[in-house]
């Protein structure tokens, strides 16, 4: 039986397939769960304007992603830690606070770790390199 898939289905394929599965399989798990649908004209149609809906939706956001990102080229943000006696921070500033400072997701962040006081270039941005931040870290007064 021809199905095409409303969900991503482990060991089956992904949303939007088109895959030929047995008449059990189907009837017995993948229909009562809302997985499939019987591969009609109909329901093909559906799914292609869902996919390209969702294409566009995606594309949409990666535009505004970029511009933001794009928007933060040259910025400076500070953190003020507490240090010891040799004037070693006692915690390091990570990819995850930078990005909770510039209100980015985490994964667009360089992965860094900053374990000393100073000035940094940290490059931000979906491929990483779109654009640079610099991050100073002064001890806490």
């Amino acid at each position: 039986m021809k199905i095409i898939l409303l969900k991503d289905v482990p060991g089956l394929g992904k949303m939007g397939e088109v895959k030929e599965v047995k008449d059990g399989y189907a009837l017995n798990y993948l229909f009562p769960q809302g997985l499939a649908e019987v591969a009609s004209g109909k329901v093909m149609q559906r799914i292609a304007e869902a996919a390209k809906q969702k294409n566009s939706e995606i594309r949409r956001k990666k535009e505004s992603v970029e511009q933001n990102i794009l928007a933060l080229s040259g910025r400076k943000i500070e953190f003020q830690v507490k240090i010891n006696a040799k004037g070693v921070p006692y915690k390091a500033i990570t990819a995850r606070e930078i990005a909770q400072e510039l209100n980015i997701d985490p994964s667009d962040v360089e992965d860094v770790k900053l374990k000393n006081t100073g000035q940094f270039k940290v490059k931000v941005g979906p491929d990483k390199t779109s654009s640079e931040v610099t991050v100073t870290i002064s001890p806490e007064k």
